[in-house]
């Protein structure tokens, strides 16, 4: 995704920040990493760095034989795109101010000398961003009205220290966390000013990393956001302390990242997730902690029909879907009426492009479509024909430069809400856009994306009322694809805030899934999956990727 795509939409709708905030940066070096320059440059609108502290005596870590194999594995696998060193001279202006100096050093801690904290002391600075120096001693000693802000790769409530994302992956963790904080003159006791979680590319550490630092720049927006309205998020940094790992740790760890590509390759070489939708019972508030469905009926599959999945409930009771042929990987769009009718959905605008997630809207009276078709280009709604045909392709507006994933509408406090992953970061980041009119033209959220947990993140159906409350189904993809569902209940939906809370997990018996959910006034449906052995299914996906 583009940057300056991404800093363009928040520029025009950020409501909140009125004029730009004086910053002091803290560097140690000429450069700075390729994300953290993201940060910044994503930012930019907001921040005006007017003094920088520059530290000239990095201290440099002693290298040990201990230690062999990591240096190994970070030379080769670790260093990514998004760890690149780049100048941080750009982001500053004609008139920011340079102090270098060299920094006091007490065992493991970094002070900076009184003179340099006088200077900034006295420059009326708003907000320090720090992106160098280690443990930075009293850091409160640097007076900015919102703090010093500091990112730190890892959930705290697990995995503390260092290296980012290693243990996580070795120990088959959930997802890699990722917080700023507002630093304080304790240990670990500052306000978490913003918080992600993030998906793990289990296979691959270059890949997870490269994801983490990639996504983890969008929170020092929302670290801003929270310090100017003195929010900060309930994160607690109690988890154990990680160091280094030893050459036998190393090993250990190459070994299981091994094991993982073999399984995943003959995987995508024999197998494929044969997925099915059935009809289950309405979930409802009552049902808050772990549900386990139950399918009442299995829909039976179409003639040529190899999977079913993604089901919407339309108004008029019957179902849209995602079907797939036998011989082929792309999705195409499915209606299953309450009698025995299955029509394909036709699209002169669509032909050959892989369509899923037929998520339907109520307009004027009469149906319209939501397709998920990213794959063909900026997103559209379509009127559904009797006929079975989508007509009518009309551009959601302010969209035009996102290619979106599962886009759910709801009309909700007298405003049109979009909810969309982005091609890139789907499995673990959701955003949101508003409008007055179904066809925008929408703007973006300032806290976009405004959920950063793989464990809830993906669109999973329609947004839904139970008990006057608005509850949210999302995918959980912490471990693979279509893992099952997280409802969360929507605590806040306006335009300065979003705020949800996961409340229950949705998953089936005996059975893998479910990804969908959408519910009638009778009967909910969800998918599901079972793993089909298909000696040309490495055809099928090669075939698929070559267009």
């Amino acid at each position: 995704m583009d940057a300056n795509k991404i800093q363009a939409s928040m520029e025009t709708t950020n409501r909140f920040v009125r004029a730009k905030l004086r910053t002091c940066l803290i560097v140690d070096s000429d450069t700075i990493s390729a994300w953290q320059a993201r940060a910044l440059q994503l930012n930019s609108d907001i921040l005006d760095i007017v003094e920088v502290l520059y530290c000239t005596n990095l201290r440099s870590r002693k290298k040990s034989l201990r230690y062999f194999w990591y240096y190994v594995l970070n030379l080769f696998a670790i260093r990514n795109t998004w760890t690149k060193s780049t100048p941080w001279g750009p982001f500053i202006g004609l008139n920011s101010k340079i102090h270098q100096f060299e920094a006091r050093t007490k065992g493991v801690w970094e002070y900076i000398p009184q003179q340099n904290l006088d200077q900034i002391n006295n420059a009326n600075i708003d907000i320090v961003v720090k992106f160098g120096m280690g443990l930075l001693r009293d850091p409160q000693n640097l007076s900015a009205r919102y703090g010093v802000l500091s990112f730190h790769h890892g959930d705290p409530r697990s995995y503390r220290g260092r290296p980012s994302g290693f243990y996580e992956l070795l120990e088959n963790a959930q997802h890699v966390g990722a917080v700023v904080q507002e630093l304080s003159n304790t240990l670990d006791s500052g306000k978490i000013r913003a918080f992600g979680s993030y998906q793990i590319t289990r296979h691959s550490y270059r890949k997870s990393l490269e994801h983490l630092y990639h996504q983890s720049a969008y929170l020092l927006r929302i670290a801003i956001e929270n310090c100017l309205s003195e929010s900060y998020v309930d994160v607690s940094c109690t988890g154990k302390n990680y160091s280094l790992p030893s050459n036998l740790t190393v090993i250990r760890f190459v070994t299981s990242i091994l094991r993982r590509r073999v399984r995943r390759t003959l995987y995508g070489l024999f197998f494929r997730k044969l997925w099915s939708v059935g009809s289950t019972t309405i979930w409802t508030e009552d049902n808050r902690g772990k549900s386990e469905l139950e399918i009442i009926q299995i829909i039976p599959k179409p003639k040529g029909v190899f999977f079913l999945a993604d089901p919407f409930v339309t108004e008029n009771g019957s179902l849209l879907c995602e079907g797939s042929g036998n011989r082929q990987e792309r999705g195409f769009l499915v209606r299953i009426g309450r009698s025995p009718s299955v029509n394909l959905l036709h699209s002169n605008e669509l032909n050959d492009a892989h369509l899923s997630y037929p998520f339907p809207v109520l307009l004027g009276g009469h149906t319209y479509v939501l397709p998920e078709m990213a794959e063909h280009g900026p997103q559209k709604i379509f009127k559904l024909s009797d006929a079975d045909e989508l007509i009518d392709g009309q551009l959601l507006l302010g969209l035009e430069d996102f290619r979106l994933i599962d886009p759910t509408l709801i009309y909700h406090s007298e405003t049109w809400w979009l909810f969309a992953g982005i091609v890139g970061s789907e499995q673990d980041t959701l955003n949101l856009w508003f409008s007055q009119q179904p066809t925008g033209p929408f703007s973006a959220h300032k806290m976009n994306p405004v959920v950063r947990d793989p464990s809830k993140a993906r669109g999973a159906g329609a947004l839904f009322v139970s008990n006057g409350k608005l509850f949210r189904p999302g995918q959980n993809n912490c471990f693979s694809y279509g893992n099952g569902i997280t409802i969360s209940e929507v605590l806040q939906l306006d335009h300065d805030d979003y705020r949800e809370e996961p409340v229950s997990t949705l998953s089936i018996d005996g059975l893998k899934g479910p990804h969908t959910y959408s519910a009638s006034s009778d009967f909910a449906y969800v998918d599901f999956y079972q793993d089909k052995f298909y000696a040309l299914a490495w055809y099928l996906r090669i075939k698929s990727r070559l267009g």
